[in-house]
């Protein structure tokens, strides 16, 4: 067996027994070494090697991709975040389902569908966001309380569905003032 075969059947290998981390240092250095074989002798190389080659470097997309997603996780925040990632991880399901990358991308997935009925929605992530620029807006020019003396200044609080200003000095003092139309469009619906 020559070094072609040898390094074919060494990239097949690793394409279905290692895992991420591993598919990607180990199948890329492989890759390499045949990319210099190929350039000093094409003639070498049948159409079924190149293939073979090909679908490998599937793999180690799925690898180098899987490792970037993984990254990605402690980031999610809404549903909309795992629709994205199990899209871009689902793009590798034509991959032999008994290879380490297959398996561990379909746990992932099923890790990620399991989270996704307790995350907000995109469109409430998007209005808490929203709530949060504002609260930190009208914070930033909170009024005085000015309740019987109080020199405190107010935070904007909530209740009963709606928002007013109220004391920093709660409960020591129950200052409490309505929000001014501007105030008040500052804030999500």
């Amino acid at each position: 067996m020559g070094a072609k075969q040898y390094q074919i059947r060494q990239l097949q290998a690793a394409c279905l027994r290692l895992d991420e981390k591993e598919l990607a240092r180990a199948g890329n250095e492989i890759i390499n070494s045949l990319r210099g074989l190929y350039l000093s002798k094409k003639e070498d190389f049948e159409e079924g090697d190149i293939k073979t080659i090909l679908n490998c470097k599937n793999y180690i997309a799925a690898a180098e991709d899987l490792l970037l997603e993984l990254e990605d996780f402690s980031f999610i925040q809404d549903q909309q975040d795992v629709n994205n990632i199990t899209a871009r991880l689902l793009q590798y399901s034509n991959l032999n389902p008994e290879s380490v990358i297959s398996r561990r991308i379909r746990k992932e997935i099923r890790e990620l569908e399991s989270k996704r009925p307790s995350l907000p929605t995109g469109q409430a992530n998007a209005r808490k966001q929203k709530l949060k620029a504002a609260t930190r807006t009208l914070d930033a020019h909170a009024p005085k309380c000015g309740h019987r003396g109080c020199e405190s200044s107010m935070t904007l609080r909530e209740g009963n569905g709606e928002y007013f200003w109220g004391c920093r000095s709660f409960p020591e003092c129950l200052g409490k003032r309505r929000l001014t139309s501007a105030e008040l469009a500052l804030l999500p619906d």
